[in-house]
């Protein structure tokens, strides 16, 4: 290796470890067609590997792994070279990247063999059950990413439980199974005592990041498409909005926004039954247990009368569900009868569910189809209140006046995993 050559691969060495991030280096020394005669063996025998600053938006950091020699070469061609950085490779790196350096922790030490530092890494969602139900820390997760770190007033967590996860978000596999993925960027920042839970969680098989939460992450896009739990929210929002336009009390007591959702109203981290009835139990409290009784009044009977032995009538009240059937009859007649069906029927299925046994012998059962069993109870929850919105919508005081639905959840642009 020549004397130059030479002295850039210390140079990019010597960047590569002594840099908080593990970053390249920038070559200042050679300009023009001297840089380029100079890089070019390196790179075909992927001594060096380069980023080009007007090919790359930040060629400071390694985020992939590194493109075939050919293309770095054909990238050479083409640069400008006014930002070249430089990168020991893979290869390189294997004769100097002791592990005893690194130890305990596993994913600092992938990116200092040269890894990238937003390659992804997939783990068992249990994961997050240790910073979930630990009050020290800040967990928050929506279906689509999360952040974790120890809260500002956890004085008794020890150094080494003081974490903090800048972002993690979701995965699915062709089957729809999920799990949890995170860039080694932010794995690499946890403690080596965290760094060993992580890894061993760690799932070998590939999942597929999460569309929205790559576009948001890597491509730095707003995602075009509304979270279907968080939609869910939504359309209780524009019933009610409605529901004022018509003249009525609102139809459901209580509404939440999205920075008001409990926490447990999310995609399941466990598949248990207990925690699938758990979520049943939140959902219904959005449904049926949230439907306003005066709403009906003075339209339909909210009360029905039974005889009793003597002459005497018992007074009962009338169960919301068969309120909203009953008005909903009364003054709709739907397009599609069987669309109304079917959302009548789901919601009577989340309060069968819900009033399951608390407590029985085996609410803990572990079952990988508890996912896919929300899934599908979320994804008929959601089209039955979105048909209400849509029915609402055409009440003659509504429509034509009411133009506050997003344009994603007017065009039903939900991203229902």
């Amino acid at each position: 290796m020549i004397p130059k050559a030479k002295q850039l691969v210390l140079a990019a060495l010597h960047q590569y470890f002594a840099s908080r991030d593990f970053n390249g280096y920038r070559v200042k020394e050679e300009a023009g067609e001297n840089l380029r005669n100079l890089l070019r063996p390196l790179l075909q025998q992927e001594v060096l590997a380069a980023r080009f600053g007007d090919l790359d938006m930040n060629p400071m950091i390694r985020p992939f792994p590194d493109p075939p020699p050919a293309v770095q070469l054909q990238m050479l061609s083409e640069s400008n070279l006014d930002f070249v950085v430089v990168y020991p490779t893979k290869k390189e790196l294997a004769k100097h990247v002791n592990a005893t350096d690194y130890s305990g922790k596993p994913f600092t030490l992938e990116i200092a063999r040269g890894c990238g530092q937003l390659e992804y890494r997939c783990f068992d969602l249990s994961v997050l059950e240790l910073y979930r139900n630990d009050p020290r820390y800040y967990y928050k997760a929506s279906d689509v990413f999360g952040a974790i770190y120890a809260s500002d007033d956890a004085q008794n967590l020890p150094e080494s439980d003081r974490v903090f996860l800048q972002t993690f978000g979701f995965g699915y596999d062709d089957d729809m199974n999920r799990a949890v993925v995170v860039f080694l960027r932010y794995l690499s920042g946890l403690t080596p005592e965290h760094q060993q839970i992580w890894n061993s969680k760690l799932l070998k098989r590939q999942f597929h990041i999460h569309p929205d939460y790559f576009n948001s992450s890597i491509r730095g896009m707003w995602s075009t498409h509304i979270p279907i739990l968080d939609a869910f929210l939504a359309e209780l929002v524009h019933i009610n909005e409605m529901c004022a336009l018509m003249g009525k009390p609102p139809l459901f007591r209580k509404t939440l926004t999205n920075d008001e959702k409990p926490k447990g109203f999310t995609f399941l981290i466990r598949p248990t039954k207990k925690e699938f009835l758990e979520f049943v139990h939140l959902l219904d409290k959005m449904l049926s247990e949230n439907l306003n009784k005066k709403f009906f009044e003075g339209e339909i009977e909210t009360e029905e009368e039974f005889p009793r032995a003597g002459g005497k009538v018992e007074v009962r009240q009338i169960g919301t569900l068969r309120l909203l059937e009953t008005w909903l009859n009364a003054y709709w007649i739907p397009e599609n009868p069987k669309s109304l069906q079917d959302a009548l029927t789901t919601f009577r299925e989340i309060r069968k569910l819900r009033n399951a046994p608390a407590h029985a012998v085996n609410d803990n059962q572990f079952d990988q189809a508890y996912f896919k069993q929300q899934r599908d109870l979320i994804l008929r929850a959601y089209k039955g209140v979105r048909l209400l919105r849509l029915l609402f919508a055409e009440h003659p005081n509504v429509k034509g006046r009411y133009h506050d639905v997003p344009n994603a959840l007017f065009e039903g642009r939900i991203r229902d995993f």
